[in-house]
């Protein structure tokens, strides 16, 4: 089917009836999801461009033949006019939709036409029934003056009688409230009456709760009738103002009047003045004495305006009642007095102070803290900032009384006291904190570092002094009691350990503190009390070990050991707490050094010890008797090194032990030189160093290599102490004779040794020399040489 229009054929005669038009589809095309609108104008348009229905049968014939081009195609003529005959009813529908929307378009409009003619209506209707009335009115407005003076009289008269009958009710109202008034339980007092007959009976009590009950609930009704009165009594004493006798008489009817006032202000009062005990137990009393408070507020405020409303000039003297300055007033006297009776007396002492009772009674003041946050603040309104008023009221009392308490008392608390103290503190801030106390009614901030200043001072001196004057005592009581042995053997005392033990003690109370500064102060102090110890222990070691037992400086010894290892802990333990800053002031480290030296400087004395108890066999060596072979006395000192090796293995560490055996072999190495250089004499005669003196030496340096070998040195460590001797004794065995040979071989032995020895000195060869049988003229030239290689070499080395 072709999409071009086709041409316009020319018109028929009227009298040939138009063929049928088939529908054209391609023509319509409605929408059902477009605006009814937009459907009417396309439609239009449509209608504007339609074929009549001569050009509708020309149209339709054109589209069968070009349907049907062949005899083939004439098997489609059924489907294709079913197809035409779908989109015809298609359209239908379409026009019906349209139509009917049309028609309630139509209709809507119709309704809205009628809607407007009523309105009209009405307007036309208002419009004369204002007409008439303003006709009527014309007469009238000649007599207005008349009407309104007769308007106002009759308002006056009304009034007038008005006052009258509230005058008149006035006496019974008074008497009404008298008797509502009887009832009303006098205000109690809060005090202490003892124990005097006993506690009393419980349904006596609970009845005077339930009559006190009752009377309270009446005070509302009380209230309001007062409050009318009094403005009755204003009006009536307004009124009487230019008849002196009429006015005596209004006001020895309304005499009573202020006194129910101040009765029913008492009660009221008094209830809101204990409003932490009302808000726990009655509530709805406590907000409705509250409410009284308001309403006499108020009623102040609009007498004081009526007042100054007034004509004539003269203001009326009106009676202010200032209920709420009252109950405030009242309040915070209340909790100043209580705090005075809970706490405040506690600290009156000169000269000590229960703390736990202290702090137990303050606990009260943060109970009542919460209760009024929880409840009390609930039942007053909310421009009234009661719980601002407690905290602030309380706090400031509790800033006084600590300051009052470290200011007197801080130099002798006890330490626990000043932890109980500071944790109460921190307890009470954490308190004010979950309550969400206001900052500004918290200040000063009782946990700040500036205000535990003096606290703090007086725990770091009591601290302080106390491990000092500890120190100085306990390594003297030590001395004076037996090392304790370990498990291993190894000997020690308690002193380090119930010193570090309070150390670790005081670390921990600061740390409950949670304050850095506290914790620097206290290990500076430590460091200092450790440092003095350190000292002590030293001097006791170094100068008076000859006074002491072999088993109380190799105690000491262990426990610099264990003091060093002490040191680096605390040590890792402030890094974790302190900064960088504070802890370059603390010297634990150069502490730990120090008692690492002190365990050095024990091994010494340890060495001192033994090696004095050799000093008697060291002296008989080289002599007579040892030359003859008559005394063993390498043997000997083997055995007495021996033995003390096998009691220090014991009591020492393994390093130290081994320390202490090394500083044994070094000191007996120089004690044999020395008394090798000696020259000991028999018969006048200085002994001669011979083959045989130097077989017994060899024999003798073999028997002490071998017993410090037997004691567990190792021979690395031997060899290098023992090579003074050694040396020497290859100095006596070189064959010395005339000739150039000699001279050559000791000359290389004094190359090497000082090599080896640059202390060597020149005499040591003289020495030796002169104890062998040597001629004069070889020794010299021997010694010759050997003080040309001496000063060559110092020379070599800048000496």
């Amino acid at each position: 089917m072709s999409n071009a229009p086709p041409a316009r054929p020319p018109r028929q005669k009227p009298s040939e009836p138009p063929p049928a038009a088939a529908p054209a589809p391609s023509r319509w095309k409605f929408s059902f999801f477009s605006s009814g609108r937009k459907s009417v104008e396309r439609e239009e348009v449509v209608e504007e461009d339609a074929f009549d229905a001569e050009q509708a049968r020309e149209a339709a014939v054109r589209e069968v033949k070009g349907a049907l081009s062949g005899p083939q195609e004439v098997s489609r003529l059924r489907k294709i006019r079913a197809e035409y005959e779908a989109q015809r009813g298609a359209v239908e529908v379409q026009i019906a939709l349209l139509t009917g929307r049309q028609a309630e378009e139509a209709r809507a409009g119709l309704e809205l036409v009628a809607r407007c003619r009523e309105r009209v209506e009405k307007v036309k209707l208002l419009q004369g029934r204002l007409e008439t009335a303003l006709a009527a009115s014309g007469g009238l407005l000649p007599q207005y003056p008349l009407l309104r003076r007769a308007h106002i009289a009759r308002r006056n008269l009304h009034r007038t009688a008005q006052e009258l009958e509230s005058i008149m009710e006035m006496p019974l109202e008074l008497e009404r409230i008298e008797k509502m008034l009887q009832g009303l339980v006098a205000r109690p007092e809060r005090q202490d009456k003892g124990s005097e007959g006993g506690s009393g009976d419980e349904s006596d009590e609970d009845g005077a709760a339930k009559t006190r009950d009752d009377s309270d609930r009446v005070l509302p009704d009380v209230h309001k009738r007062l409050i009318l009165l009094d403005r009755r009594q204003r009006a009536a004493l307004e009124s009487a103002r230019a008849d002196s006798s009429k006015r005596q008489v209004v006001e020895a009817q309304l005499a009573s009047l202020n006194d129910f006032f101040r009765r029913v202000e008492s009660r009221c009062l008094h209830i809101v003045r204990n409003c932490i005990y009302e808000a726990q137990n009655r509530p709805a009393m406590l907000v409705k004495a509250l409410q009284m408070v308001q309403r006499q507020e108020a009623a102040d405020i609009r007498a004081r305006k009526e007042a100054q409303g007034r004509k004539g000039g003269q203001e009326q003297e009106v009676p202010v009642r200032a209920w709420y300055a009252k109950s405030v007033s009242q309040l915070e006297e209340y909790l100043r007095g209580n705090f005075e009776m809970l706490v405040g007396t506690l600290i009156e002492g000169p000269d000590s102070v229960d703390v736990a009772l202290v702090l137990q009674e303050q606990r009260k003041i943060l109970d009542d803290l919460v209760i009024a946050k929880d409840m009390v603040e609930p039942c007053f309104p909310p421009q009234y900032k009661i719980f601002e008023r407690f905290v602030r009221t309380y706090h400031s009392l509790i800033v006084h009384n600590v300051e009052g308490l470290t200011e007197k008392f801080a130099a002798t608390l006890s330490t626990r006291d000043i932890i109980d103290l500071v944790c109460w503190l921190r307890e009470y801030h954490a308190v004010l904190n979950d309550i969400e106390a206001p900052e500004d009614c918290v200040q000063p901030v009782l946990t700040a570092p500036d205000k535990l200043t003096r606290l703090l001072q007086g725990y770091n001196l009591q601290t302080e002094g106390m491990m000092r004057n500890w120190a100085a005592r306990i390594l003297e009581d030590d001395l004076q009691v037996a090392p304790e042995s370990s498990m291993d053997g190894t000997l020690y005392t308690i002193a380090p350990i119930d010193l570090f033990k309070m150390i670790d003690q005081q670390f921990e109370v600061v740390d409950a503190l949670e304050m850095e500064r506290s914790m620097h102060t206290l290990a500076m102090s430590v460091t200092e009390v450790l440092g003095d110890y350190c000292l002590s222990v030293h001097d006791v070691v170094t100068r008076l070990w000859n006074d002491l037992n072999i088993d109380h400086i190799a105690a000491q010894v262990n426990n610099a050991a264990r003091c060093v290892d002490c040191c680096s802990s605390l040590m890792d333990e402030l890094q974790k707490k302190l900064r960088p800053e504070l802890l370059d002031d603390v010297e634990l480290a150069l502490v730990g050094d120090n008692f690492a030296k002190v365990g050095k400087d024990g091994c010494e004395s340890l060495a001192k010890v033994i090696v004095s108890d050799l000093i008697p066999l060291l002296k008989r060596l080289f002599t007579a008797k040892w030359y003859s072979g008559e005394d063993k006395l390498m043997e000997s000192i083997a055995a007495t090194i021996l033995d003390y090796a096998d009691e220090i293995n014991e009591y020492l560490i393994g390093t130290y032990y081994r320390r202490v055996m090394v500083e044994v072999l070094e000191r007996l190495a120089v004690a044999l030189v020395a008394q090798l250089l000696e020259g000991k004499k028999h018969e006048g005669a200085v002994i001669t160093i011979d083959a045989d003196f130097l077989a017994g030496l060899d024999l003798d340096y073999d028997i002490l290599f071998q017993c410090f070998l037997d004691a567990s040195v190792p021979e690395r460590m031997l060899a290098p102490r023992l090579a003074p001797l050694r040396a020497l004794m290859h100095l006596l065995s070189i064959e010395i004779e005339e000739g150039k040979e000699a001279v050559r071989e000791v000359s290389e032995w004094m190359q090497a040794s000082l090599l080896q020895f640059p202390d060597l000195e020149v005499d040591v060869v003289a020495r030796l020399l002169r104890r062998r049988d040597l001629d004069s003229k070889v020794r010299h030239s021997v010694l010759s040489a050997c003080s040309d290689i001496a000063k060559s070499f110092k020379a070599s080395k800048g000496g």
